[in-house]
C-alpha cells in the first residue's frame, strides 16, 4: 500500500495511536453510518429505526440502508472523501468493501436489537459471512495477523471487546464462539492485557454487563446503543451509583446532541481538547472514537493546529478553564466574540462550549480518579501473541479462553478512623445551633485554602506504575490537542481575591444565566447537582443508619474552597474535623492535577471503606469541580453579555 493511498491510516494509528481504522469505526458504530456528500441523510433509513436508536439519532448519523461503499465515499468535512484514503487494488481491503455490505446491514439490526428472533438471524449469518472471508482471503488474513495494526487484527479486537464487555448476552456468546472458530481456524487472536475495568477498583465490586440490578442494566443497555455498541468503562464504575448514572446520561447525551452552529464533530473536539488538558488518554481515546463515527475529520486528529481556527480560538478558554479558572475574565469572552470572523463565536454557542470544556475537565478528573484502564480493543487493552507490546506494562495478558479470574485484585482493609469521624459528626450536629461569627468562618476558609497549597503532591519517589490508562507516559498522544501544554494549576491562595458566593452563585446568577442562553441543559445539570448534593445511602465503612450529609458537604466545600470561592453560611471547621489528611490530599490531587492520581492516594484514604464509598467520593469530586468551573465560566460570560 503506497503512503499516499494509507495516509487514512496514518492518520488513524500513527497520530491516533488507538489504531482505529475504517473497518473498526464501521463494526463499533453498529453501522451508524455517515449522512451524504450534501450533507443530508438517506430519508429511507427513518423508517427502519427502532426506538431503541430513536434518540440516538437525534444526535448522531442515522444508518444508511446501503452497502458499505457508502461509508467509504463520505465527505470528511475538509473537501476530501474517505475513498481517497483507501487502498482499492488491495485484494483484501476489496474483499472486506464486497462482504461488509451484508455486515453492515447485520450490525445495524444486531444493534437495533429490539426484535430478539431478527437479532438470533443475524447472530447465525454474521459468523458466517467472516468465516467466509477469511477462508477466502486466507494467506492475506495469515499476513495481516502479524500485524497488530492492520485491518484484520482490528477486527478480531472489536469482536473480542464485544465478546466481553456487552450487555446483550446473545450477542457477546456468539462472539465468544465466532472467536473460538476463528482460532480453530489456524488464526491467531489476540489476548486481553487487563480484564480489569479499573486499576483501583476490583471486578466484582462493579456492576458487570449483565447485572442483575434492572435499573443499572437498563442504563448499560441503553449506553451500549447510544455509544455505537461500547459499553464504557467509566459508565460501568459510576453503574455503582445508578441513581446519580441517570442524570449523568441525560446531562451528557444532551451535551453531545448538536445544536446551533456546534455540530457533532466540533462538541467531540472540544471534548477531546477538555480531556487532553487534564492528560487523560483514556478519554481523549473515548472522545475521538466518536468524533470520528461522527463524522469528524481525521486531519484534525493530527493536532489543534490541524482543527478549524475557530477550535483553536477555544485553546486559551480552556487552559485557563482547566487550570486556572479565576484568571477567566470578560476580555477573554470578548476576544471569542469579537474577534475574526474565523474565530468569532456567538454568545449562543460559546456557553456550550464553556458548559463541554467544564463537563469533560471535570470527567477526566473521574476516569483518573477511579483508575480506568483502556477498552479492550485499544491497542493497549489486547496484545497478539507474536507481537511485542508497544509499551511496558505491569500486567499478565490473558487468554479469553482461560479462567476469567485470571486477573484477581485484592486490597487490604482496616477499620480505623471511622469511630473518631463518628464522633466528629455527632459532635459537630449536637453544635450546629451554636452561632459561628463571620469571623471565625472567614478564618477557617483561609485556613484550609492555605493548607491546601501546601504538601501537595505526591513526591515523585512515591508515584506508582499502576498500570491504567491514565498512568502511562501519554503526554505526546494529549498534547498535540493543547496549547501551551506546561500550563498547569496554581494554588489559588494569594492568586485572586476571593470569590465569594454571595455576590455570584450557582442558584441565582449561573443557573439563570444557562436558563436564558442554554435552557435544555440549564435544569439537567441543576437536578444533577442536586442529585449529587443529596445522594447517600446513610452508610459509612461497615456502620449503617448514619447521617453523613456533614462528610459529603465537607468534601464539596473543600473543592471550591481550594479555588477561592467561599460561602458565607458554612463553617469551615468542618472541613477541619471530617477530611482525613489522605482524603485531602487525594481531594486537591484530583481536583486541580488529576492526571498525578496514583493507586497509593487511592488506596491511602478511608482504608476500612468501601470501593462504592470512595466511588462516591470521586463522584463528589466531579460535579464540584464541574460547578468551580461554570461559576468561573458563567461569571465571565455574564460580565460579558451585560455590557453589550
Amino acid at each position: 500500500m503506497s503512503s499516499e493511498q494509507n495516509s487514512l491510516s496514518i492518520a488513524l494509528i500513527q497520530h491516533e495511536e488507538n489504531s482505529l481504522n475504517l473497518v473498526n469505526d464501521y463494526l463499533t458504530s453498529g453501522g451508524r453510518s455517515v449522512s451524504s456528500n450534501n450533507g443530508s441523510t438517506s430519508p429511507s433509513c427513518q423508517n427502519d429505526v427502532s426506538p431503541a436508536l430513536v434518540y440516538t439519532n437525534n444526535h448522531h448519523h442515522h444508518h444508511h440502508p446501503n452497502n458499505i461503499n457508502h461509508l467509504y465515499h463520505h465527505h470528511n468535512g475538509s473537501g476530501g472523501h474517505l475513498h481517497d484514503y483507501i487502498n482499492l487494488d488491495d485484494p483484501w481491503e476489496c474483499s472486506i468493501r464486497r462482504g461488509y455490505g451484508m455486515i453492515q446491514r447485520s450490525f445495524r439490526m444486531l444493534l437495533q436489537g429490539q426484535d430478539k428472533t431478527n437479532r438470533q438471524s443475524v447472530l447465525e449469518s454474521l459468523p458466517n459471512d467472516i468465516l467466509q472471508s477469511i477462508e477466502e482471503n486466507r494467506s492475506m488474513v495469515e499476513e495481516s495477523a502479524t500485524q497488530s495494526n492492520g485491518i484484520f487484527p482490528q477486527v478480531l479486537a472489536t469482536l473480542l471487546r464485544l465478546s466481553m464487555r456487552c450487555p446483550i448476552n446473545d450477542i457477546k456468546e456468539r462472539f465468544k464462539g465466532l472467536l473460538m472458530d476463528i482460532k480453530a481456524h489456524g488464526i491467531i487472536i489476540p489476548n486481553v492485557i487487563n480484564k480489569s475495568i479499573s486499576s483501583f477498583i476490583p471486578n466484582k465490586e462493579v456492576p458487570s454487563d449483565d447485572t442483575s440490578v434492572d435499573q443499572t442494566y437498563g442504563m448499560f443497555v441503553e449506553s451500549f446503543y447510544d455509544c455505537g455498541g461500547r459499553l464504557e468503562h467509566m459508565f460501568m464504575v459510576m453503574g455503582m451509583h445508578s441513581q446519580y448514572l441517570r442524570h449523568f446520561l441525560n446531562t451528557s447525551n444532551v451535551l453531545l446532541q448538536p445544536k446551533g452552529s456546534v455540530n457533532a464533530p466540533y462538541r467531540y473536539y472540544i471534548a477531546i481538547m477538555a480531556a487532553a488538558r487534564h492528560r487523560c488518554p483514556y478519554l481523549v481515546h473515548v472522545m475521538k472514537s466518536k468524533f470520528l463515527l461522527n463524522g469528524g475529520d481525521p486531519k484534525w486528529l493530527q493536532g489543534i493546529k490541524y482543527a478549524p481556527a475557530k477550535l483553536q480560538a477555544l485553546s486559551t478558554l480552556n487552559k485557563y478553564l482547566a487550570h486556572r479558572p479565576w484568571l477567566v475574565t470578560h476580555d477573554h469572552i470578548k476576544s471569542l466574540c469579537q474577534g475574526d470572523r474565523h474565530t468569532r463565536w456567538q454568545v449562543s454557542d460559546l456557553v456550550q462550549a464553556i458548559v463541554l470544556l467544564c463537563h469533560f475537565h471535570s470527567l477526566a478528573g473521574f476516569c483518573h480518579s477511579t483508575g480506568l484502564n483502556f477498552e479492550i480493543d485499544h491497542e493497549r487493552g489486547h496484545v497478539f501473541p507474536n507481537v511485542i507490546m508497544q509499551s511496558p506494562s505491569n500486567d499478565t495478558p490473558c487468554d479469553p479462553f482461560m479462567s476469567p479470574n485470571c486477573y484477581e485484585d485484592t486490597k487490604p482493609t482496616a477499620r480505623e478512623h471511622v469511630e473518631v469521624l463518628l464522633k466528629e459528626m455527632k459532635r459537630l450536629r449536637e453544635k450546629g445551633s451554636e452561632e459561628v461569627t463571620s469571623e471565625e468562618r472567614h478564618r477557617h476558609f483561609e485556613k484550609e485554602k492555605s493548607e491546601a497549597s501546601q504538601d501537595f503532591l505526591p513526591n515523585d519517589e512515591n508515584k506508582d506504575s499502576s498500570g491504567n490508562a491514565n498512568s502511562m507516559n501519554d503526554e505526546p498522544y494529549c498534547s498535540r490537542f493543547v496549547e501551551d501544554p506546561e500550563f498547569s494549576f496554581q494554588e489559588f491562595k494569594n492568586c485572586a481575591p476571593t470569590f465569594r458566593a454571595l455576590d455570584y452563585n450557582w442558584d441565582d446568577h449561573a443557573y439563570m444565566l444557562l436558563t436564558e442562553l442554554y435552557s435544555e441543559v440549564a435544569d439537567l445539570l441543576d437536578e444533577k447537582f442536586k442529585v449529587m448534593r443529596s445522594l447517600t445511602y446513610k452508610t459509612l465503612a461497615f456502620e449503617s443508619d448514619v447521617d453523613t450529609s456533614s462528610l459529603r458537604g465537607a468534601v464539596w466545600m473543600y473543592i471550591h474552597c481550594m479555588y477561592g470561592i467561599m460561602y458565607d453560611d458554612y463553617n469551615y471547621g468542618e472541613v477541619h474535623h471530617l477530611l482525613e489528611g489522605p482524603l485531602k490530599r487525594f481531594i486537591r490531587t484530583v481536583s486541580s492535577v488529576p492526571e498525578k492520581t496514583t493507586k497509593s492516594l487511592y488506596d491511602n484514604f478511608w482504608r476500612d471503606f468501601r470501593h462504592s464509598e470512595k466511588v462516591h467520593v470521586s463522584v463528589i469530586l466531579l460535579e464540584a469541580r464541574l460547578q468551580v468551573g461554570l461559576l468561573y465560566g458563567m461569571r465571565a460570560l455574564q460580565n460579558y453579555h451585560s455590557k453589550s
